[in-house]
């Protein structure tokens, strides 16, 4: 295996997928996009200067070296050339088992043997996609948090057979990107955070959808007894309405639990809509 990680390929360029890209070339990172379509590409585009400018207002990094975020990104429509020279490969696309498992024999077919190849997947663990890999040892999750810059810990998941070089590579890389990596000692739905939140979530949108009370008053309480800016109402529109739909609506059909179904129509509501939360400019607030 390769002594670093030095071109990155992010495989899908929609919101995570972008503050990833971002982040990679903040820190120096050469970092190639793989979208699907040309529409894509104009969303990755939209996004990319919306993150920039929130970087500017953040003053956590210098003017110049948000301005050569643009340099250090090439955003592709052919997967060969996104992923035959990448060194690590984080794949961010749309959270369905089917796609990933897809999306990986395809990327398989094309990178170098001794890619490390990683899925931020928010709801799956990787030994569901073990098979799908020619180096299943060069495999793992590994998942940012929304915004990255901000958020600042990325959890790494092995899987039972990820070797611990991979393992070693992977948390160098966090910090090389001024992160913070959370080590787990073995693959667990829902990572460390996320296993917490989903937890806070359900009781809040529980409490919504058999009407105790409303977003507004949940989130209230939140802010008021935790003294910290933002409610669980607020956090998920942080992240996307549409993701957290995807995460509860799978363990709502895996689990066959009554009031993640119902709490999955709520969050449907939403989502046919088209408030999706901060990157559609509505959700459950208007932004």
């Amino acid at each position: 295996m390769a002594n670093k990680l030095g071109k990155v390929a992010v495989i899908g360029g929609g919101y995570m997928g972008t503050q990833i890209a971002v982040q990679c070339a903040l820190f120096g990172f050469p970092t190639s996009v793989y979208v699907r379509t040309e529409k894509s590409h104009e969303r990755f585009n939209r996004y990319l200067e919306q993150f920039q400018i929130m970087l500017k207002k953040s003053n956590k990094f210098k003017e110049e070296k948000i301005l050569g975020i643009n340099q250090k990104i090439n955003v592709l429509l052919t997967l060969e050339d996104v992923v035959s020279n990448a060194d690590l490969i984080i794949e961010t696309v749309i959270e369905e088992a089917e796609v990933k498992k897809q999306t990986f024999i395809q990327i398989n077919k094309f990178c170098k043997k001794e890619v490390i190849i990683a899925s931020n997947t928010s709801t799956f663990v990787p030994s569901m996609f073990t098979e799908c890999m020619k180096k299943p040892e060069n495999f793992a999750c590994i998942h940012f948090h929304t915004y990255v810059w901000t958020s600042s810990v990325v959890e790494v998941m092995p899987h039972v057979g990820t070797s611990q070089e991979t393992l070693k590579k992977l948390k160098s890389f966090v910090l090389k990107i001024g992160q913070v990596p959370l080590m787990m000692k073995k693959e667990s739905a829902n990572y460390v955070f996320n296993a917490i939140m989903m937890e806070i979530n359900r009781v809040a949108l529980s409490m919504v959808s058999n009407g105790i009370s409303d977003v507004r008053e949940i989130d209230m309480a939140w802010r008021g007894i935790m003294k910290i800016s933002n409610g669980p109402f607020a956090i998920m529109d942080m992240v996307g309405l549409d993701t957290i739909y995807e995460i509860n609506n799978y363990w709502a059909n895996k689990l066959n639990d009554e009031q993640l179904i119902k709490n999955s129509e709520l969050l449907k509501s939403y989502v046919k809509a088209g408030k999706l939360g901060v990157k559609t400019g509505e959700g459950f607030y208007k932004y």
